[in-house]
């Protein structure tokens, strides 16, 4: 039975009881380090000859003897404070449990509720993956071409062919050579389920050869009915919220592990759909806010991570665990901020996942450049900035699993020659 296992079988009174005596030790180390500090005052201002003094084998001076003591006390406090942390996550986690079990009359009901709120958690991310890629949208086989001036503004588009069994479309610009600072933006005009002709918002300019791509889209009642579902499941959410906020003990505690619950629950207005699509700069926000919901993926990867209670055991070494998170998290910031920045230059199709690789594969190995190449300034930038936050992250990651490994095996080493030692000093002599 691992220790968070018996941690989590204690009842309130004995955790409130480790609480106590752990910030009595922490007031202890405080006190302590503050004497240490002053005995360095003190070493400094000496001027005689016996400062300098053997310690350990090596001449030191008094400064460097304390600075060890205070060093070492700074490690024995920051482990004793992530100790208190753990069991006071603990603490706060089994109160708004019971208070949860009081007010449902039963752990049965909770559990229930919570598993109702992941099932939803699911509902709802599935239907943002078919809205997102317009899963099931009818339509196909329209070609376009468009026509460029001398600027490479887009003047005019062909309809070749109206294709079929459109009832809404959207437009996506590929130039892998774009150097315009404006993206062009353009609406098909569909009758009887055919494209008759493009509708141009903004020209753009610095086009040379663009490939127009026509993507079906749902009609704007599928999209209502969409937003709809969504934002009456983020209303359940937000109840439970603010219904788990109201029972916990620690309003604080709640919004700091909770807070990516609270963000992912936020409805979001549908700009395309209140003011339709007369207005370019509409049109680019709706996609942005559009892009803004993915985030809520963290919502289903933190609730998963607080149910791995093994998982987050293993991997509660403050280290491991940061440069877990924050790679996840520059992951997908990366893979969003990299959709958007060479969306606009037309530099990339809108596909998430793909980028979702390119992220992972900069993060990680430092990327390929067979895989997509950025062409925007944004992406570039992004792109030395994901291969050294990498850099970073997968070295202390290493490197902390790596001193992990080692610790465990030397403690298990260290048990083995213990146990040694003392099997034979108990064993009999032969002189006995």
């Amino acid at each position: 039975m691992s220790t968070l296992s018996r941690l989590k079988s204690c009842s309130l009174d004995k955790l409130q009881l480790l609480l106590d005596r752990l910030d009595a030790e922490e007031n202890n180390l405080v006190q302590e380090r503050r004497k240490l500090e002053g005995l360095i005052d003190k070493a400094y201002a000496k001027t005689s000859d016996d400062i300098l003094k053997i310690h350990n084998g090596d001449y030191l001076i008094d400064v460097e003897i304390l600075e060890k003591r205070i060093k070492k006390n700074i490690d024995q406090l920051q482990k004793l404070r992530d100790k208190r942390k753990l069991i006071g996550n603990l603490y706060e986690t089994k109160w708004l449990a019971q208070k949860q079990e009081r007010i449902l009359r039963g752990r049965r009901r909770v559990i229930i509720k919570d598993t109702g709120i992941f099932l939803l958690i699911i509902g709802v991310l599935c239907v943002l993956i078919v809205d997102f890629y317009q899963i099931g949208a009818s339509g196909e086989r329209a070609k376009i071409a468009p026509e460029l001036s001398s600027e490479g503004s887009i003047t005019n588009v062909s309809v070749l062919d109206g294709g079929y069994d459109y009832r809404n479309a959207s437009i996506t610009i590929i130039d892998y050579d774009h150097e315009g600072s404006k993206v062009a933006t353009l609406i098909p005009v569909i009758t009887d389920g055919k494209i008759t002709s493009i509708k141009i918002l903004d020209p753009g300019s610095g086009y040379s050869s663009p490939e127009l791509i026509i993507e079906p889209k749902y009609t704007r009642s599928v999209a209502w009915t969409f937003w709809i579902i969504d934002f009456l499941c983020c209303l359940i959410f937000l109840a439970n919220f603010f219904f788990e906020l109201r029972l916990s003990r620690s309003k604080k505690w709640y919004w700091k592990t909770h807070i990516i619950d609270f963000v992912t629950s936020i409805p979001l207005p549908p700009l395309q759909l209140m003011f339709g699509v007369t207005d370019a700069t509409i049109l680019r926000s709706g996609r942005a806010l559009r892009l803004f919901r993915l985030f809520r993926f963290f919502r289903l990867a933190f609730f998963m991570w607080r149910g791995l209670d093994q998982l987050t055991g293993i991997l509660d070494v403050k280290l491991l665990k940061r440069s877990l998170v924050y790679g996840l998290l520059a992951m997908f910031l990366g893979a969003v901020i990299f959709l958007a920045a060479e969306a606009q230059v037309g530099g990339t199709t809108n596909n998430f996942p793909q980028s979702i690789w390119w992220s992972f594969t900069t993060l990680v190995t430092g990327g390929f450049a067979d895989i997509h190449d950025p062409v925007s300034s944004a992406g570039k930038m992004l792109t030395v900035f994901l291969v050294i936050v990498g850099m970073v992250l997968v070295g202390i990651f290493t490197a902390t699993l790596t001193s992990l490994l080692v610790r465990e095996q030397t403690e298990d080493l260290a048990e083995d020659l213990a146990e040694d030692l003392k099997a034979s000093l108990d064993r009999p002599s032969e002189l006995d």
